[in-house]
């Protein structure tokens, strides 16, 4: 143990003399520029194109420094660093794991940081959620630190789904996600089948698989979505822009959470607001179609007399 601790204490000094001369050498060169800089009038100075790519050159060092300076502060001052907000996109194809990565990712960030008064919704039973949600506006009154666990989202909102079909507050909801501390735990089996009104706002792709198919041993592996859309075809490619990988053993009483078996309502219902286009165009389309059982009618009727 003394060897331990005895090379655990030369690291020690180490990393503070490395700390220490990247402190001293921005100070001094900061103080330098600005002994330099001192007695310029800038007002009079031809502001030409090497003329401002000389100051931004200048300005790096003290920037650098200011940088630091408020990292430090944040640290010092205990800042919440949790991005509780976006969606998630698991995508796998069946028994691959997807709703029970959503639920396993969602319980450790209420474990982890309890002071958020993190609180669980989905459109399935879930022990311990707050709420389960059976209509898509019970969505645009959660509170924040709100993650709704939405399984089979390709059910109601498809690729085959046209835009002016989604609905609007949905959609104004998805797009402020960040302002209200709201996140989308998201499954599919295709990225792709997930509409894109969705697929517009996933931060993260993760591709999730049950290990020699025994339904004990899962891996996610997350990709940026912007990566994952551009190299999904390949992949050699899309290996080299993984972002993370995680992977669990499940137990007994992670099963017990929700029921594998359960199957899944739909939360898009019959009087779903359409947008103005949509109503002035299905408006147009009744009335042709009146028009023309008019005219059968019509011809019918002349045919008896």
């Amino acid at each position: 143990m003394g060897l331990i601790y005895s090379i655990l204490y030369i690291l020690l000094i180490i990393g503070l003399f490395i700390i220490s001369i990247f402190l001293t050498y921005f100070i001094v060169k900061t103080f330098i520029i600005c002994v330099k800089n001192r007695g310029k009038k800038h007002h009079k100075m031809k502001f030409n194109y090497k003329h401002k790519l000389y100051h931004i050159k200048d300005s790096r060092y003290i920037n650098t420094v200011e940088f630091v300076k408020q990292v430090i502060f944040d640290l010092l001052g205990g800042k919440d660093y949790l991005k509780l907000f976006g969606i998630w996109a698991f995508t796998g194809y069946y028994g691959e794991g997807k709703t029970l990565g959503c639920l396993q990712f969602a319980k450790n960030l209420q474990r982890k940081h309890p002071h958020r008064n993190i609180q669980l919704y989905s459109n399935i039973h879930i022990v311990g959620q707050v709420k389960r949600i059976t209509d898509w506006q019970e969505l645009l009154n959660l509170p924040k630190n709100s993650i709704f666990i939405y399984d089979e989202s390709q059910s109601d909102f498809s690729c085959n789904m046209g835009v002016n079909a989604f609905p609007e507050d949905l959609l104004r909801r998805l797009t402020q996600v960040r302002k209200k501390q709201f996140a989308v735990f998201a499954t599919s089996p295709r990225f792709n089948r997930m509409n894109i009104n969705f697929r517009e706002s996933v931060n993260f792709v993760i591709e999730c698989k049950n290990i020699m198919k025994l339904d004990r041993w899962f891996k996610y592996t997350f990709y940026h979505a912007d990566d994952y859309e551009q190299y999904k075809d390949s992949k050699l490619k899309l290996m080299l822009y993984k972002y993370i990988t995680m992977s669990f053993v499940v137990q007994n009483r992670d099963y017990r959470q929700y029921s594998t078996l359960e199957e899944v309502d739909t939360i898009k219902k019959d009087d779903m607001k359409l947008k103005k286009d949509d109503k002035l165009m299905l408006q147009g389309e009744l009335k042709i179609f009146r028009n023309e059982v008019y005219k059968y009618i019509e011809n019918e009727f002349k045919k008896v007399i």
